[in-house]
């Protein structure tokens, strides 16, 4: 299956997921699912083994999808307040780890600053995210 890095976009239309209730073994989870755009359909996960290049992060696992299933596609939400919520990776190699997207200054003045790369981090910032039905 084919892997994508995950980002954000200032385009709404290409950030809609599909949060699927799952079981992997005797944990109740969360899939996240790419509802349409690039990679429809595949699943949101993380891994120690894939890392973006040192230019653009300081070593945390970056996001991605694909469509290979698994416990690295179990995820958990923690309540902020509203529509708000914490995305913790819940089983895994990076168990325990926030969906994390921190400010990126691009050197192409042409990219959005809304866009950032998402990342799997143990830092408590940047990782609130709105999530509605």
């Amino acid at each position: 299956a084919s892997c994508e890095f995950v980002f954000t976009t200032d385009s709404g239309s290409d950030t809609v997921w599909n949060i699927l209730l799952s079981k992997e073994g005797d944990e109740d989870c969360y899939k996240i699912v790419k509802a349409n755009g690039q990679s429809a359909g595949q699943m949101m996960t993380a891994s120690k083994q894939q890392k973006m290049a040192k230019t653009f992060r300081d070593g945390d696992s970056s996001l991605y999808t694909n469509g290979v299933d698994g416990e690295s596609k179990c995820w958990e939400f923690e309540h902020v307040s509203g529509d708000d919520y914490k995305i913790k990776k819940k089983l895994g190699d990076v168990a325990g780890m926030y969906i994390r997207a921190r400010p990126v200054n691009f050197k192409e003045q042409n990219v959005s600053k809304m866009r950032r790369f998402v990342e799997v981090s143990g830092d408590d910032t940047y990782n609130v995210w709105q999530v509605k039905n």
